[in-house]
């Protein structure tokens, strides 16, 4: 489009972390809105590690026996409980 000079917008838009002017005249009416997802995203770092944790013992809190639904614990042919634990190794 022709257009007056002292009419002319400078385009800007999202380069990085800032609104950088990109040394471009324009139109008024052909001038762009800056668009927030060209920008960089900045995340926040991740937190400080605990120091010599201690994760927690999962598997004593799983030692269960099988039952059914009457409240039987489950046996083979042998007497033996069928499966131990639903710890799975």
């Amino acid at each position: 489009m022709i257009g007056q000079h002292n009419q002319m917008r400078w385009q800007h838009d999202w380069r990085g972390e800032k609104i950088v002017n990109l040394r471009v005249l324009v139109h008024e009416d052909e001038l762009d809105i800056p668009q927030r997802q060209l920008g960089n995203l900045v995340l926040s770092a991740d937190p400080p590690p605990i120091y010599n944790a201690r994760p927690e013992n999962y598997t004593i809190d799983e030692q269960t026996d099988r039952m059914t639904m009457n409240g039987i614990v489950r046996v083979d042919m042998s007497g033996n409980k069928r499966i131990l634990s639903n710890v799975q190794n």
